[in-house]
């Protein structure tokens, strides 16, 4: 099996480590350079190999310094130790995960960590020397189209609303707020809601950081009345389920090109291959 970790050369350029696996599951990168930055837009199995290869590269050059460019932190949403109590849930998970792998990044002292909208505040308050991009910056190229587009933005539940109070007040529009209730006992969501929208108001934006099912945005689009349209914005698309339910659901649907995922019919902001550059997948 083979993947591959894409980083910048010195030049500004980009090309591929070739990486793979050896029957045993264990990493192999072939063809190595030693660039000045490093970017990884893989999952956690890729970062680890990252870090594999820059303490490999230290030991046979000795000491050099690289920037790590991640623009999704693996484990992000695992940010917190659960209580007593979560733990015994159904769908309770006791790691942390998020200090494991900021503690793993830290141990090689990287210049810097660049990382697009983090999940929460613990991913920089973690990772020593870390400069986040936001999502009101990463949005700020298209705000002339967007406000001509939406008249509103939704944040869909409490987590979201500060990234979505930013990219609000960088278009100058009203912040509606949505909700999702959950089971106590089995963690599992059991309703949505929102915020009445007003007569005026006949787009929205709805603005979130990470995209996975899609089940939260699916939920959110049945509470929303259909006679308002909704566009969608997440940074990290994983779309673990595809992409078509979310297609019909929303006007349109658009993402950052921080992971590499199947995204097809998805408005991709380049702002990792090539700045300034987007396209429809």
């Amino acid at each position: 099996m083979t993947s591959k970790i894409t980083y910048a050369s010195v030049l500004g350029g980009y090309r591929d480590l070739v990486v793979g696996r050896y029957p045993d599951g264990c990493p192999w990168v072939k063809n190595t350079h030693t660039p000045e930055r490093i970017l990884v837009r893989g999952d956690l199995s890729d970062l680890i190999t990252a870090l594999f290869w820059v303490d490999a590269e230290r030991q046979r050059k000795g000491d050099f310094e690289i920037s790590l460019h991640l623009p999704l932190v693996p484990g992000s949403r695992q940010d917190r130790l659960s209580t007593y109590d979560e733990t015994f849930r159904e769908d309770g998970d006791i790691l942390f995960t998020l200090r494991s792998v900021a503690q793993a990044i830290n141990a090689r002292s990287f210049t810097k960590v660049y990382v697009a909208d983090p999940h929460s505040d613990v991913t920089p308050a973690l990772i020593d020397r870390c400069n986040v991009l936001s999502a009101y910056e990463i949005l700020s190229p298209l705000r002339t189209e967007l406000v001509d587009k939406y008249q509103a933005v939704i944040s869909p539940d409490a987590g979201a609303e500060k990234r979505a109070k930013g990219v609000a007040r960088m278009l100058g529009l009203p912040l509606f707020r949505a909700w999702k209730t959950r089971d106590v006992a089995t963690g599992e969501i059991s309703g949505f809601g929102c915020e009445p929208l007003p007569s005026y108001v006949h787009s929205a934006l709805v603005v979130d950081d990470i995209c996975d099912g899609g089940g939260t945005f699916l939920g959110l689009r049945g509470a929303v009345p259909q006679c308002f349209n909704l566009g969608l914005y997440v940074t990290h698309g994983l779309f673990t389920q595809g992409t078509e339910k979310l297609l019909r659901a929303f006007v349109e649907v658009i993402c950052t090109d921080s992971t590499i995922a199947e995204r097809p019919g998805v408005r991709v902001i380049h702002v990792y291959e090539a700045e300034g550059r987007e396209r429809t997948e």
